[in-house]
């Protein structure tokens, strides 16, 4: 049959393929979509073996039908030569028991051939009953291939959903704990302490400025110290 064999060489190899190579697939890439591509492959595949099955089962229903029609036949030929054999052996006319006698050998000439394409049948119909026979094996693996992936898809959802239930779990008691550290007499001490830090720093900047003035202060003083000093010396100097 006509890509038999190229069929079950792939099925062979889907069913012998290492579940390790799915799995290190499985990490690099979205998880469930690479079971559900496995799947559709194991699917593909299942259908050819399925059309391959019919079309095998097919065959064998033609072959026996036919092998009964030509056992039918055969039978009849049979009963046919006996029969001009007999009426051979009664004829006295020897013209009569030649033709006869010709009859009777083409008879079992046919009878001959149609023992020929008998064997032929049988030999057909005893190769496609073991290509049945390997097309169902592989059929009924193929089908729990991919039942088994399908269980192995609903686990990797289940532990998915678990994974995600036991992250968001984890996120709320992250956000639980922050929460349960918060305490606001230690915010109101922070902020205590920042506005201290800020006075002192306005009291630095505000005393550099206040000394800043009474140097100058300092310095006008001495220059009218000095001025008055001036004025008198002139005075006394007239």
């Amino acid at each position: 049959m006509a890509g038999y064999e190229s069929v079950l060489g792939r099925v062979r190899l889907l069913l012998t393929a290492n579940i390790q190579d799915l799995l290190s697939k499985a990490l690099n890439a979205n998880k469930p979509a690479v079971f559900d591509e496995q799947i559709n492959i194991l699917q593909g595949s299942l259908e050819k073996i399925t059309v391959a099955l019919g079309e095998s089962i097919g065959r064998e229903k033609t072959l026996t039908r036919e092998m009964a029609e030509i056992k039918e036949q055969l039978e009849e030929m049979d009963s046919e030569i006996d029969k001009l054999l007999q009426i051979e052996e009664k004829e006295g006319d020897e013209g009569r028991r030649a033709t006869i006698s010709a009859l009777a050998t083409n008879r079992q000439a046919n009878y001959n051939s149609f023992s020929q394409i008998l064997e032929l049948k049988e030999e057909q119909i005893a190769e496609v009953q073991g290509q049945v026979g390997q097309l169902q094996d592989a059929k009924i693996k193929l089908a729990a291939r991919i039942d088994t992936l399908r269980a192995q898809k609903s686990r990797l959802m289940a532990l998915i959903s678990e994974r995600k239930a036991a992250e968001a779990q984890g996120k709320a008691l992250s956000n639980a704990d922050i929460l349960s550290r918060f305490s606001p007499d230690q915010l109101i001490r922070d902020e205590q302490e920042a506005a201290e830090r800020a006075r002192g720093i306005v009291a630095a900047r505000s005393s550099t400025v206040e000394q800043q003035l009474d140097d100058l202060l300092d310095s006008e003083i001495l220059r009218q110290q000095l001025e008055e000093r001036r004025a008198r010396r002139k005075s006394s100097a007239s």
